[in-house]
């Protein structure tokens, strides 16, 4: 397994698709520099059974007006984490000297979008549902569920 520094300067960051159909923000995306090294040693033990691909792994940390902590959001492209119903997302966020896993889903496209809502410190967050309709998730207070 790689280093945490060298997956550091290996992952990339990518940009997240907006839709028209709601009203979105486009959150305040931050490199990987500003991601915990403890946050990704982490997220790959938790989530990984063989090794990640890192230049495959994109992380964004989401900090929006309102939020109480950073969300960081993992996609991995490693062939290990992704099947017919798509790659694994994750989201975490700090609990402690940890971090604790808020989300898990699976995805065909890289298109998760940050509402302008707020709930229990954290912000919504969009899906797309094919063909062209969205889901908004929103956390619970201790993990994202299906906002009704």
């Amino acid at each position: 397994m790689l280093k945490t520094k060298q997956i550091l300067g290996m992952v990339s960051l990518t940009s997240l698709l907006l839709f028209g159909l709601q009203s979105y923000t486009t959150a305040q995306w931050q490199d990987e520099e500003g991601v915990p090294a403890g946050l990704i040693e982490q997220a790959i033990s938790e989530n990984a059974s063989s090794e990640v691909e890192p230049d495959k792994t994109t992380i964004q940390t989401v900090r929006e007006a309102g939020q109480q902590v950073p969300l960081y959001l993992i996609e991995f492209k490693s062939a290990n984490l992704c099947g017919a119903t798509g790659c694994l997302h994750v989201g975490y966020i700090p609990a402690g000297q940890n971090y604790q896993r808020v989300l898990g889903v699976y995805l065909t496209e890289s298109n998760i979008t940050v509402s302008n809502r707020v709930q229990n410190g954290l912000p919504c967050l969009n899906f797309p549902v094919p063909p062209d309709a969205v889901a908004t998730w929103c956390y619970d207070g201790s993990k994202y569920a299906l906002s009704r």
